[in-house]
C-alpha cells in the first residue's frame, strides 16, 4: 500500500468560502479518481506530550490517501481533477509538506529492511 501524506496549514486570510471550495475539490478528487483506495483527513490536536514541544512546522491538518501501488498514486497525481485540486491547494496554504510511504498493515508480516 502506498500512502500519500500531506501536512498543511491554510493561509491565515483564507476565507470560509475559499476553504469550502478547497474541501469540495478535495472530496471530488477523492471520490472520482478511481485509484484512490482510502482517504483520511483530520485536524491536529495536542495533549501536552513531550514530543509536541519539539520545534517543528505547525501543520494544522493532515490528509492521507491510500493507493494499491505507485502506479495508482501516479494516476491520481496526473488526473485533471487533481490538477484543479493542486492549483486551489497551493493558493490556499501557508505551508505544506507531502510525503509518500510504502505502508505495511500486517504487524505479523513486518520486517526490518535497511534502507539504502
Amino acid at each position: 500500500m502506498i500512502t500519500h501524506l500531506v501536512l498543511f496549514r491554510p493561509k491565515p486570510d483564507l476565507t470560509a468560502s475559499e476553504g469550502r471550495v478547497l474541501l469540495e475539490t478535495f472530496v471530488q478528487a477523492a471520490t472520482t479518481i478511481p485509484s484512490v483506495q482510502g482517504v483520511r483527513i483530520g485536524r491536529r490536536v495536542t495533549f501536552g506530550h513531550a514530543y509536541e514541544a519539539v520545534p517543528q512546522p505547525d501543520h494544522a491538518f493532515v490528509v492521507e490517501l491510500d493507493f494499491v501501488d505507485p502506479d495508482g498514486l501516479n494516476a491520481y497525481l496526473r488526473h485533471p481533477v487533481h490538477g484543479e485540486l493542486a492549483s486551489r491547494f497551493y493558493g490556499a496554504v501557508a505551508h505544506a509538506h507531502a510525503y509518500d510511504f510504502d505502508v505495511q498493515s500486517d504487524p505479523a508480516g513486518l520486517t526490518y529492511r535497511r534502507l539504502s
